[in-house]
């Protein structure tokens, strides 16, 4: 499997659209369309139809562009309502001395420099000891805890806000799993977003790039098809020498090296992202999962499957988090 979020031939053609030159994006969306329409999203496609509606560029049809771009902007107002929700809550937290990193799609906004990422929620990473200190902070903001269908399997506390934007608190990221290593390295390369997005604490473009093509152990959504999208981008952003020392030092505190050189050659043969070989070489030769880890891999992906066979999951436009 490559990546979190095994995508069909469609899905690589959208994420194609959302990230080659305009010519190879027009091209790429021509033939996406020839056996697709926008009026019957099935798969991943939504997600990728909101990002590619950022693009001025991308050459579509004066109609459907501007259909996407109207995608587009809907996302971008929930989501800086979202970063606005989101600053209090740190704000709170790192009052009451709380290490605090958001991850997931909100941050992500602002690592590669494209805004408007279908977000339902604000992710909150915190260390285990703090979980208590950060419930407590957020109560004293009027937050309240939920029993929420937005839950991801890896959040251990979903709290709400008066505004109803959802704050999910997790204790480990979502390719760690239950039985799998925490390190320390997270938080000493944890970065800080620009100061347009209100200098919010968040996990480095390095780890974003872990996050985004190791295997979930903790939830798979619809906007996780992005992945090569933000893989290229962050790509784009960031990718120097250094930085790619900084990816392969990330990458080998997890099990999960041998899986993200899948997916980042994947992105490389898909959509021309500038992938070295000496990084695949060193990706390549990192330790892999052990016994445990492979089991609990292998258990939640039947559990997935069984609820997918037992539940209509349908995939269209997710309820607006405003």
């Amino acid at each position: 499997m490559t990546g979190p979020v095994l995508l069909s031939e469609a899905d690589w053609l959208l994420a194609r659209v959302a990230t080659a030159q305009p010519a190879d994006a027009a091209a790429a969306w021509r033939t996406w369309r020839a056996t697709n329409d926008v009026d019957e999203l099935s798969g991943h496609a939504y997600p990728f139809l909101v990002t590619i509606g950022a693009r001025a560029d991308a050459g579509l049809p004066d109609e459907e562009a501007g259909r996407l771009r109207g995608l587009h902007r809907r996302s971008w107002y929930v989501d800086q309502r979202l970063t606005s929700a989101a600053r209090r809550s740190v704000d709170a937290l790192t009052a009451a001395h709380v290490h605090v990193a958001m991850f997931g799609l909100l941050p992500l906004s602002s690592l590669d420099g494209h805004s408007g990422r279908l977000c339902s929620g604000v992710d909150l990473l915190v260390r285990p000891l703090d979980l208590a200190a950060a419930a407590t902070a957020l109560t004293s903001l009027g937050h309240r805890s939920v029993s929420s269908r937005r839950r991801r399997r890896s959040s251990v506390l979903v709290m709400v806000d008066h505004e109803g934007h959802h704050h999910r608190l997790h204790t480990q990221l979502p390719h760690v799993g239950a039985l799998g290593r925490r390190t320390d390295g997270v938080w000493m390369r944890r970065a800080t977003m620009p100061p347009d997005a209100h200098d919010l604490p968040s996990l480095s473009s390095a780890d974003a790039v872990v996050l985004a093509t190791a295997p979930r152990l903790g939830w798979v959504e619809p906007a996780d098809a992005l992945w090569p999208v933000d893989v290229h981008r962050l790509v784009q952003t960031h990718g120097n020498s250094e930085w790619w020392d900084q990816v392969v030092d990330a990458a080998a505190e997890t099990p999960w090296g041998r899986h993200i050189t899948e997916a980042l050659h994947g992105c490389r043969a898909r959509l021309g992202t500038d992938v070295p070989d000496r990084v695949l070489e060193r990706l390549r030769a990192l330790e892999g999962p052990g016994y445990r880890l492979r089991f609990e891999r292998a258990a939640r992906a039947t559990r997935s499957r069984i609820r997918r066979r037992s539940t209509a999951a349908p995939l269209q436009r997710p309820p607006a988090d405003a």
